[in-house]
């Protein structure tokens, strides 16, 4: 099986600790969309405003004699963007929180190390070495 130095791309056949380094380092550091979970909570606003969707009122039906309730506000909604946020590790951990309104899955792009396979020629003194020859043995 042949496996391509990543800095120089030269053919390694069959990748051992004699013949290549399995390494991390600053270069096999890619970008990638992750899930982040974000746990929305009640605010003083929120709530307020939750208290305030939930007034009925009272009106006359059409006979002008029957009391009718209804929502005062029935068009009142709150928005995702007016609570507040905490992030939390998983969805169960997310509903453990007190007041937790819902919590969402949103994706995030962040930095992720990866671990890479160079030639001898190619190991740099920064790299950190997961296998390959050790580096007092490295000239």
């Amino acid at each position: 099986m042949l496996i391509p130095c990543i800095r120089c791309g030269e053919k390694i056949n069959r990748p051992n600790s004699s013949n290549a380094y399995y390494v991390m380092a600053e270069d096999t550091i890619v970008k990638e969309g992750r899930d982040i979970f974000i746990a929305l909570k009640h605010n003083q606003q929120t709530l307020d405003k939750l208290t305030k969707s939930k007034e009925m009122e009272v009106y006359l039906a059409e006979d002008g004699i029957t009391e009718l309730k209804r929502l005062r506000y029935p068009e009142m909604t709150i928005l995702d963007s007016e609570y507040d946020t905490v992030k939390v590790p998983d969805i169960e951990s997310g509903y453990a929180i007190v007041e937790v309104v819902k919590v969402l899955a949103k994706e995030e792009i962040q930095d992720v190390q990866k671990t890479r396979i160079v030639c001898p020629k190619c190991l740099k003194p920064t790299d950190t070495i997961i296998w390959g020859k050790r580096r007092s043995e490295v000239k």
